[in-house]
């Protein structure tokens, strides 16, 4: 037993020394630290490595990748007031059909999709009403007002139809201060009168917006404009607010999205930049600009710094509060593609004069800086507390009248798009045409009285700007779908339909998402996004019947472990969308029994 114990012993001995000079035979797993440090190795080495690059092989080698293009936009790229979230978008995903609920009730099956772990935190407003009665099928929280982000385009746009038109069109007047001469000859100045048109813009014509300028050199060429022996002046009007709407955040008005609307307005008063990496970790990012003067970049101070990949927290475009400036924060990778950014210009007037005049030269137009008429340095308030725009201009001799598209194209940018600027410039007008005064706060106090006439009531909503940018705007659910209610007595109502886009449509805001529907089941809704806000209202039509529905959720917890709660939330609203949807057509295939759950499991 002794001998047998000596034996035994002396096998583990040898298997230890075996071991140790063999190793366990399982593989090493390198930690994240780890990982972290070979790929500072791999990035720095790159760099050391392009230093003993001859220098044109250098710049091919270290030539930045072809820019991001936007091919297939999701709801997140495309809705212009989004704060954009580093997760994957699941509203792609559709629902299969054997997810939906086992309830019974409607009530229940929808009471499901905002109980799940994580957006049952959130705080939800949603109504659900049958058009044909009025008959409310759904509420939880129906008059809890909430932030309704873009669902506010849904009254701007209700209440320009109503009060200007589907056929407005916006002017933009060029007037001679006095008659030209039989040689074509100004003696004077050239004004341009802006009303606000937003559709001087690449988001409705595309590349042929590029051409503006020159259209409008042609057109006055061709009213026998030769020679202005003055200056071209911008009238800025008294009646006329510039800059954001109140309740903005400060980092929107330097993006593309918070470009709050002016008189004259060309590409939404903004201009594209390309930053790209530095070829050496730790050094600022260097920056460019696109189709546009070099003199812009005296606008930016860069604090961007280039990191490794695996580090990198992305990009940044804030305005300084001190200098005006604009301070392009955050990291970009080392191997990172060229990234562009739309920002807001400091002085769109100065641009559009400045364009105007080059391209009058460009046709063959002299233009000699005269003496007369010189153009005002400061804006000044007109003591008549309603002047008349047309007052400022009588007498003169008008060469050109530019006209926009109408309202109709306008309203569709408004609804498919989420155009910031244009909801509130269409605002901003309805306060001019019905209380001469080209602002916000006109605008809404208009709008206000006509929701009030229509029987919406006041004390369950408040709008401050035209397009949900703005965190003070509130509304309810149920307000919200007493409005769709209401619009559809409407003649202008078709129009207003048309222009909300549906589910899957390309281009719009609603491309990404995906539902499962019955063929017979139509569904067009007003999405809307700001930082902790999503909401979705609009309509779910069938032959036989249409759904009225808003869906507001404030609140929501960024995200878990393992998914962004702005996703989850958006799997319950198409959860929510695809219940109503067969609701409506119940003559659809059987739901399949054992339902899966389909919200990760996370607490």
């Amino acid at each position: 037993m002794v001998q047998f114990v000596k034996n035994i012993g002396s096998m583990i001995v040898i298997s230890t020394i075996l071991f140790l000079l063999i190793g366990s035979g399982k593989p090493r797993y390198k930690t994240p630290v780890e990982v972290t440090q070979e790929q500072q190795k791999r990035d720095t080495l790159q760099v050391v490595n392009q230093q003993n690059i001859p220098d044109q092989q250098k710049t091919q080698s270290l030539q930045p990748l072809p820019e991001i293009t936007e091919q297939n936009l999701t709801e997140s790229q495309i809705e212009i007031d989004t704060i954009a979230e580093d997760s994957i978008d699941v509203d792609t995903i559709p629902i299969p059909l054997d997810l939906l609920s086992r309830a019974e009730s409607l009530s229940q099956r929808l009471d499901e999709w905002i109980s799940k772990p994580l957006v049952s935190k959130a705080t939800w407003g949603i109504r659900v009403v049958r058009l044909k009665d009025g008959k409310v099928l759904y509420d939880r929280n129906g008059k809890l007002t909430l932030k309704p982000a873009s669902n506010v385009k849904l009254f701007t746009v209700a209440a320009a139809y109503e009060l200007l038109g589907e056929n407005y069109r916006y002017q933009t007047l060029f007037i001679a201060s006095t008659p030209l001469d039989e040689n074509g000859i100004l003696n004077g100045n050239l004004m341009v009168v802006g009303t606000g048109d937003p559709t001087q813009s690449t988001i409705y014509h595309g590349e042929e917006a590029k051409q503006l300028f020159y259209k409008i050199a042609d057109s006055l060429v061709a009213k026998g404009l030769r020679r202005i022996n003055g200056q071209i002046v911008i009238q800025k009007q008294t009646w006329a607010e510039s800059g954001p709407p109140p309740g903005w955040m400060w980092e929107d008005v330097v993006e593309s999205y918070g470009s709050a609307p002016e008189l004259l307005m060309y590409d939404d008063n903004c201009y594209e930049i390309a930053i790209s990496p530095s070829t050496r970790l730790g050094d600022y990012a260097t920056i460019s600009m696109i189709d546009e003067d070099e003199s812009y970049l005296s606008d930016f101070v860069v604090e961007a710094v280039t990191v490794p990949s695996q580090v990198d927290q992305g990009l940044s475009v804030l305005p300084s509060l001190q200098t005006g400036e604009r301070r392009i924060v955050g990291t970009v990778a080392y191997a990172a593609r060229q990234k562009r950014k739309r920002v807001v210009r400091r002085d769109p007037y100065t641009y559009w004069k400045t364009s105007l005049e080059n391209a009058l030269k460009a046709r063959g137009v002299i233009i000699t800086t005269g003496s007369s008429n010189p153009p005002k340095r400061t804006r000044t308030r007109s003591t008549n507390p309603n002047p008349k725009p047309s007052s400022s201009v009588q007498g003169y001799d008008t060469l050109f009248v530019l006209y926009s598209l109408p309202l109709k194209k306008i309203s569709d940018s408004i609804m498919k798009l989420s155009h910031n600027p244009s909801s509130e410039a269409v605002l901003r007008t309805i306060g001019y045409v019905k209380n001469s005064k080209w602002s916000t706060a006109a605008g809404n106090e208009v709008e206000m009285k006509l929701f009030q006439s229509w029987g919406l009531d006041l004390d369950y909503f408040d709008l401050k700007d035209g397009s949900g940018i703005s965190h003070a705007n509130y509304v309810s659910a149920s307000v919200v779908t007493d409005l769709l209610q209401k619009v559809t007595t409407k003649q202008w109502f078709p129009e207003y339909y048309a222009n909300l886009p549906y589910i899957g449509e390309p281009k719009s805001t609603l491309s990404g998402r995906r539902l499962i529907l019955p063929d017979s089941v139509e569904i067009r809704a007003k999405t809307g996004t700001i930082r902790n806000v999503l909401t979705l209202s609009g309509y779910i039509t069938s032959p036989n019947d249409t759904l009225i529905f808003s869906i507001l959720c404030n609140n929501y917890p960024k995200r878990s472990k393992r998914q962004s709660g702005k996703n989850l939330v958006k799997l319950s609203q198409n959860g929510i969308l695809t219940e109503l949807a067969w609701f409506l057509a119940p003559q659809g295939p059987r739901r399949n029994l054992s339902t899966p759950e389909p919200f990760p499991n996370i607490k």
